[in-house]
């Protein structure tokens, strides 16, 4: 196992990591210690945690075929209802493969452009007329492509409570999720009814939500295909899919409604942090900020918007994105 830091009897060092919000700060200075691959103990389970963008390469592409898969995560599954084909394995996961598949192929994905576009241009227009409240603006920028693009709903305002909806219910899985690590790999802690374990009920609790919610979007789709108002949308996919390939009894409505759920809170979050911190980046190095104007400017000009057709043309701007 490489190096770690020091570890107490029973607990590893999840009593260092108990309770911590960003437990990546704590990974950053053990990695400056220790190096960028370093060994964690989860109770009596290793972890090995990878820092270094080489050593990522080595492990998880080189060697992928050794290192791939996901151990399971019962508290991520208590606060899922019990399906989470992100963390899983086997028939069902396979299915969910499937329609991932199906909607996130090259092909399917570009019918989403021109909402993709609408949502960009609202975004750049609400900052121009309200710049202060910019960190909101991206917020439902983001929101708004993946409810769009789950089930055809956009949402026009910052003030739509499902944009918050969808970022609360992630905070509720990372803060929970980080809080109850140290019973993760307690067995006994698994054997007892959920009644008599505090974390367990709140994880109930916060399924609970999680599933009134999924379910509200979910027959949100069904409603407006069956008033002849849905746009592509994954939801959509997902239902065609079940049906014309003969899948509708390998999953549940409600694992059917997960699969395209996940993708749309995973969006979410990625999105706007992208986005927040692509800002800051601007805002920190003004210079380069300069250079990609110049080149929009140069190829583009001032009477339109750049699109996905000048992608070509500006490769200083699309460094800049991918950066």
């Amino acid at each position: 196992m490489p190096p770690g830091p020091p570890t107490e009897p029973f607990w590893g060092n999840q009593k260092q990591l108990s309770g911590v919000s960003h437990p990546e700060h704590v990974y950053t200075e053990w990695a400056k210690k220790y190096g960028p691959v370093f060994t964690v103990m989860n109770g009596s389970q290793p972890w090995i945690i990878v820092s270094g963008a080489a050593e990522a390469h080595e492990i998880f592409h080189k060697r992928g075929q050794q290192t791939g898969g996901r151990p399971l995560n019962k508290m991520e599954l208590a606060m899922r209802s019990g399906f989470f084909p992100g963390f899983m394995s086997g028939p069902k996961w396979r299915v969910a493969r499937k329609l991932w598949h199906a909607v996130l192929n090259v092909g399917a994905s570009r019918q989403y452009l021109p909402l993709q576009e609408l949502e960009a241009k609202q975004l750049l227009a609400d900052v121009v007329r309200d710049g202060a409240a910019w960190r909101s603006h991206i917020e439902r920028y983001a929101g708004s492509v993946a409810m769009t693009m789950m089930n055809g709903t956009r949402l026009t305002a910052n003030t739509d409570p499902t944009s918050r909806e969808i970022i609360d219910d992630l905070t509720d899985f990372a803060v929970h999720a980080t809080q109850s690590a140290w019973i993760e790999k307690m067995p006994l802690v698994w054997s007892l009814p959920e009644w008599a374990v505090p974390a367990r009920r709140k994880a109930g609790k916060i399924a609970e939500k999680h599933m009134e919610m999924i379910l509200r979007h979910w027959n949100a789709t069904k409603t407006r295909i069956a008033d002849g108002l849905s746009l592509p949308c994954f939801n959509k996919v997902i239902m065609d899919r079940l049906r014309e390939s003969g899948l509708e009894n390998r999953l549940t409505e409600n694992e059917a409604a997960e699969v395209g759920e996940v993708l749309v809170t995973a969006a979410t979050d990625t999105t706007a942090s992208s986005l927040l911190n692509w800002v800051a980046a601007m805002a920190l190095f003004p210079d380069v900020q300069r250079k990609a104007q110049e080149e929009i400017d140069r190829v583009v000009g001032s009477s339109r918007l750049p699109n996905e057709d000048d992608a070509p043309n500006l490769p200083y701007v699309r460094q800049v994105v991918q950066e």
